[in-house]
């Protein structure tokens, strides 16, 4: 397979390979990749990963500063009569580090239900100033 050392990845890799392009595409940019289709022989194919930008994510109620990204498999002209495969979509945390904020893809195979897999930030009880649960006491 044509596989490229650090442009050739897999399944949830991508979360990753976006986290370390973010200093370098820039919004409205994109960044030619390859994906491991795992068919029943592995394949490798392009995809496109675009940098849309800044916009607000609705997560626990609140308005939370997202990094919007999408990948887009790249399927050549006729093999796009036969196969179907929507983009995933990806939001990193805005300001600060690239932390993972939410995904939207197929389950698995590019026919699966499509998924959200949401981190919820949430704050922790003890930063609100509340005191921690008293210690259980064994009988």
């Amino acid at each position: 397979d044509d596989i490229e050392p650090g442009k050739t990845f897999a399944g949830i890799a991508f979360v990753t390979v976006i986290k370390a392009l973010r200093d370098d595409l820039g919004p409205g940019k994109e960044a030619d990749l390859k994906v491991v289709a795992f068919t029943p022989k592995p394949r490798v194919a392009p995809v496109n990963v675009i940098r849309h930008g800044e916009e607000k994510v609705r997560m626990a109620g609140r308005s939370i500063p997202a990094d919007h990204y999408t990948i887009h498999p790249d399927i050549p002209g006729i093999v796009k009569l036969f196969v179907h495969a929507p983009d995933s979509e990806v939001w990193l945390f805005g300001n600060g580090p690239a932390a993972f904020l939410r995904f939207e893809g197929a389950f698995a195979e590019p026919d699966d239900e499509v998924i959200r897999v949401d981190v919820i930030p949430a704050p922790s009880p003890r930063a609100q100033g509340r005191a921690p649960p008293p210690p259980r006491r064994e009988q």
